[in-house]
């Protein structure tokens, strides 16, 4: 969730004070004044001069690479040593980084490999690289994330700053967690398209993200400069996470995994087009609306599936923008064709793969199908609603949706679906449920609503307005599940639930959220007695 609105920016950091951070500033002296880099900085950051631009040309382009550095001829795969961004290919060797001008990872003709000038606390510190688009993110031998947002090129050492988190990028940092499998950079900018599940085309916000794969194999964690930096936003996995996954890769805010079996799924996901700023977001969960509608349908979408290649892959993926719009990607797999060995590569909205040999030695692992998987992380919460007993039997809201099953009568029922988008929250907060509400946006979506019967329709009537749909935002804890607009209430499986604790002080950043959510849809406060 990137920043484009200064004005808007203004105000919320003078409403909502400072923010918890999850990590202190650099140990290093040395690194301290990277506090101060021009990355991030709301709406003026990317014209801030460096002694560089003042010369009038772009700074961090160092010498001729020595001779004895070995350097690809292009950059098929991004991996964390060798990357790509909309405007330079990047390595990073022996604690150095080296860069090289070029698109799509092809280098430029007649541009030769060059030293990446960085700040003197990383120069021969540099663990690992990811870039995309307009965003270049570096990680040092302490583990600390760095972020660099090359505005017109510029790779001025100046630039770059470990600042992360609220308020807007002006947090204290952040360190990459040591069970991190893969992880990929992502920059999705305010000049480029993506198309919503109703088919209406929008502009995104602006938004980086970075995405990681962690040691569960299972897990995907989503991280955004403008967010708390902690392990309590996930984007759910292919078929509600029980495939275990062995690589990953993201670009243009889009996702792209590799499961056991050697599936391949890609999924346009980032905290704006889930759902989750409402601050500046304007979102629908109704269908059917007018053209002249131009809120962001949601839920947003789903993982795809693509057509494997023919032939033997690796674990080893890579997704990279080849233009404006979201579905202008291009899907990269290390294999084999017949003796051949290089890389499957296909158009994201592609059927068919085609092979580019390299004649490099398969630096992954030949994937072996396998039928692994992991049990749906699911929970029964129960209760009543005007009588009626009402279970929700697969909640995860990580994966979204939840079905809901409310008994009328005999054999009449009643079968909802809650579909669910994570809250904005500018605290830190652990991963998964506890004894704290958190809460999400939501909306409650009949089944079969133009069949129903008499005393169905009744209970719709009665207790959803006689809506389809119907938003229904909830605060879930470890044992409740409250239903903040309807007042519903349901207990892990029907017992008794424990006492909430309260945040103290409150996430103002989730209630801000939530009014900005509330006056949007034209709905009064909730108040449930």
């Amino acid at each position: 969730m990137t920043g484009r609105l200064l004005s808007l920016g203004a105000c919320l950091a003078l409403a909502l004070g400072s923010a918890s951070s999850s990590a202190a500033p650099p140990s290093d002296p040395g690194c301290l004044a990277q506090g101060a880099g021009s990355t991030g900085i709301i709406g003026v950051g990317g014209q801030i001069p460096t002694p560089a631009t003042l010369q009038g040309r772009n700074g961090g382009l160092g010498g001729v690479a020595p001779a004895g550095v070995a350097l690809p001829a292009s950059v098929l795969l991004k991996t964390l040593r060798e990357t790509s961004s909309a405007e330079y290919l990047f390595a990073v060797r022996a604690g150095r980084a080296y860069v090289r001008p070029g698109t799509a990872g092809i280098g430029a003709a007649g541009q030769p490999w060059r030293v990446l000038v960085l700040p003197s606390c990383l120069d021969g510190h540099l663990r690992q690289l990811s870039a995309d688009g307009g965003l270049l993110l570096a990680v040092a031998d302490d583990g600390r994330v760095y972020s660099h947002d090359m505005p017109g090129g510029d790779l001025s050492p100046e630039r770059w700053t470990w600042r992360w988190g609220p308020y807007f990028w002006t947090g204290s940092g952040w360190d990459l967690p040591p069970d991190v499998r893969a992880w990929a950079a992502s920059d999705f900018d305010s000049d480029e398209s993506f198309t919503d599940t109703a088919g209406r085309e929008h502009a995104p916000l602006g938004v980086a993200s970075v995405y990681l794969l962690r040691g569960d194999r299972r897990t995907i964690f989503l991280q955004d400069p403008w967010l708390p930096a902690d392990d309590s936003r996930q984007v759910c996995g292919p078929e509600r996470g029980t495939l275990p996954l062995v690589g990953l890769s993201g670009s243009g805010s889009t996702i792209f995994v590799e499961d056991v079996a050697g599936g391949l799924w890609t999924r346009l996901y980032d905290f704006d087009v889930s759902g989750g700023n409402t601050v500046v977001g304007d979102y629908s969960w109704q269908r059917g609306r007018p053209a002249s509608d131009t809120r962001w349908q949601l839920p947003g979408p789903n993982w795809v599936r693509h057509t494997s290649p023919p032939g033997p892959v690796t674990e080893r993926i890579s997704i990279t923008k080849t233009g404006l719009q979201a579905t202008q990607r291009v899907l990269r797999v290390e294999g084999r064709s017949g003796r051949r060995t290089g890389v499957w590569e296909k158009a994201l909205t592609a059927s068919r793969w085609t092979f580019v040999p390299t004649g490099a030695s398969l630096r992954g692992t030949v994937i072996r199908p396998s039928r692994q998987r992991f049990q749906a992380d699911d929970r029964s919460f129960e209760g009543t609603v005007s009588g009626k007993a009402v279970q929700a039997r697969d909640v995860n809201p990580e994966c979204s949706p939840i079905h809901l099953h409310v008994q009328i009568a005999g054999t009449v029922s009643v079968d909802l679906v809650l579909h669910l988008a994570d809250g904005m929250r500018q605290e830190t907060r652990a991963q998964g449920l506890d004894d704290t509400p958190r809460e999400y946006n939501g909306a409650l979506e009949v089944m079969g609503f133009d069949h129903l019967g008499p005393q169905a329709r009744a209970w719709v009537d009665a207790n959803l307005g006689g809506q389809r749909i119907t938003t229904a935002p909830v605060a879930l804890t470890t044992t409740r599940m409250r239903f903040l607009v309807q007042c519903w209430q349901l207990t892990l499986g029907g017992q008794s639930a424990r006492t909430d604790v309260p945040r103290v002080p409150a996430d103002l950043g989730m209630v801000v959220g939530r009014t900005t959510e509330r006056q949007k849809d034209g709905r009064r406060p909730d108040v449930c007695r």
